[in-house]
């Protein structure tokens, strides 16, 4: 699981857990992000392998969720170098949502005092020039984590197409059982398990008094329309959804 960040992939990581014949690396965090950098001695393939890997027992299927792949160049050219069959599995957010998701994450976490509004206002510069030790993307990249065409393209690139799954949260979340059985039918398992967790949410930030105003989800929504089109056109599926203010944002505004 490639990504995207606060897109639904902690509970995509226990959908996939679930079923019997999938093995997930454990424990779910630290995330392994082997294939952010490239192998370098005690840390190579059969680290990786033996790490994360040990213990699969007769899983059909084994892998990991390691959300920062999607956005960090270099990753797709390494999963074809290393393991050349492997699927690349990535679930998608409506972008604006998941900008207000990890802005509030950011908040819950302490790297946020302010409004979104400001957060986006100097989202540039802040990335720009402030540094954290031990963190793989930026975690005040609001807008830019959305540009999900951008950072997928490495993907498309490298890899064939049908090693390639890229699903939507608003599917999983509307027709969980119809979305998931593709999923499960993409890595090659039973596609008719029933993983029944559905109505359960991991991860979750709450979503309270975080500073939304009107024009920040504006702003956010004209910054994101030309990226959004072009992964429609990327994915060949009608996006125009998130062209406009879902009623999840409208429900946010606080002016």
């Amino acid at each position: 699981v490639a990504g995207g960040q606060r897109c639904g992939t902690t509970w995509l990581y226990h959908l996939l857990d679930a079923h019997p014949e999938i093995y997930m690396a454990k424990p779910p965090r630290p995330e392994p992000k082997f294939f952010m950098a490239d192998p370098r001695p005690g840390r190579d393939v059969d680290w990786y392998l033996n790490t994360w890997f040990s213990d699969t027992g007769d899983a059909k299927a084994i892998g990991e969720k390691s959300t920062s792949y999607m956005e960090t160049p270099g990753t797709a050219v390494r999963i074809r170098r290393l393991f050349p069959d492997l699927r690349v599995l990535v679930i998608l957010r409506n972008p604006v949502e998941r900008a207000i998701s990890n802005f509030a994450f950011s908040r819950r976490n302490g790297l946020e005092h302010g409004g979104l509004d400001e957060a986006l206002t100097d989202e540039e510069r802040r990335v720009r020039e402030i540094e954290f030790a031990n963190i793989s993307v930026h975690p005040f990249a609001y807008s830019w984590r959305s540009l999900y065409a951008r950072h997928l393209r490495q993907f498309f690139d490298e890899l064939p197409r049908e090693q390639l799954g890229v699903f939507l949260y608003d599917d999983l979340r509307e027709n969980p059982t119809e979305t998931c059985g593709a999923i499960y039918g993409f890595l090659g398992v039973d596609s008719g398990f029933d993983p029944g967790d559905f109505d359960r949410r991991y991860n979750e930030s709450p979503l309270v008094d975080l500073g939304v105003k009107r024009a920040s989800i504006e702003y956010l929504r004209d910054k994101l329309r030309r990226p959004n089109h072009e992964l429609a056109a990327l994915l060949g599926r009608d996006l125009s959804c998130w062209d406009e203010i879902s009623p999840a944002v409208e429900a946010l505004i606080e002016d």
